[in-house]
């Protein structure tokens, strides 16, 4: 009975922690990218062609806050992907979790240790204030409107 209790509950953890994602957004995808980058205060590139898929640089977490990694021996960076083909969008943050090899060395060489998924739901969290905030904004402009 124990067993199960626990397996049970070990199931449904590992059911929360791999879907990091806000689904249903019905915003523009230019919209989405323009939250996403304002959600996460460190540098990011698209890795694809279809401007669906970003990536930070390395950062460190301190509290809730993000900063750019400069020497330290674990380091993070944060995958976004924005899923679907028209709206209603989904998007998906993936943080792995580097650690360095060989600490004390000059070219440190990084291996992936794990997820964060405290920091995924900490960009999935901005991101949704900042497009909630957005759509207040607008709707504040469209009510002066007389037609």
């Amino acid at each position: 009975m124990k067993a199960l209790f626990y397996l049970i509950i070990c199931l449904l953890t590992s059911c929360v922690s791999t879907h990091n994602r806000l689904e249903g957004l019905d915003y523009s995808s230019r919209l989405i990218e323009k939250a996403i980058r304002k959600s996460i205060p460190v540098k990011m590139k698209f890795i694809d062609e279809g401007r669906r898929e970003l990536e930070t640089q390395y950062f460190v977490r301190y509290g809730r806050q993000l900063k750019e990694a400069r020497y330290e021996k674990i380091q993070a960076r944060a995958k976004i992907k924005i899923l679907g083909t028209s709206r209603p969008y989904h998007v998906q943050v993936e943080v792995p979790v580097y650690r360095a090899q060989a600490p004390r060395s000059v070219n440190k060489q990084f291996i992936e240790v794990g997820q964060d998924d405290r920091i995924a739901k900490i960009i999935l969290a901005r991101l949704k204030a900042y497009l909630t905030q957005s759509r207040e904004e607008s709707e504040l402009i469209d009510g002066f409107r007389v037609f």
